[in-house]
């Protein structure tokens, strides 16, 4: 959520002064795709595109908490409705077999870095 925030006014310049409402309302634009990122580069873009969904959804809440009521209620269905999505399909750099993934358990992946560190039975 920090990091969707972060690039969105700071990459996308959507300006934050007084209340976030105009970065949460873009947040919310890119979580249903409405949003034009073409001028933004492309790595910010795909993260913002990726976890803009679940931004959206913490946003919405940390607005109704702090700004409403203290006792709003943590939307889990909707985090979960977000976060499914990223649960099924991880990005590529996660995929085994992917640069700069790590391999298999024990061995070393394609930009060096260390795999699993032992084996179960071992």
């Amino acid at each position: 959520m920090r990091l969707v925030n972060w690039l969105v006014s700071n990459v996308c310049g959507v300006p934050v002064a007084g209340p976030p409402a105009r970065r949460d309302a873009f947040v919310r634009a890119c979580a249903e795709g409405d949003a034009d990122l073409s001028g933004i580069p492309p790595v910010a873009a795909a993260i913002i595109r990726r976890h803009a969904p679940v931004a959206a959804a913490m946003n919405g809440f940390y607005w109704d908490l702090f700004g409403a009521d203290r006792a709003t209620p943590f939307p889990r269905e909707q985090v979960e409705h977000a976060l499914a999505p990223l649960l099924a399909d991880p990005p590529r750099e996660e995929r085994p077999g992917t640069p700069g993934s790590p391999g298999p358990p024990g061995t070393v992946g394609t930009l060096g870095t260390v795999g699993t560190v032992g084996t179960p039975g071992r």
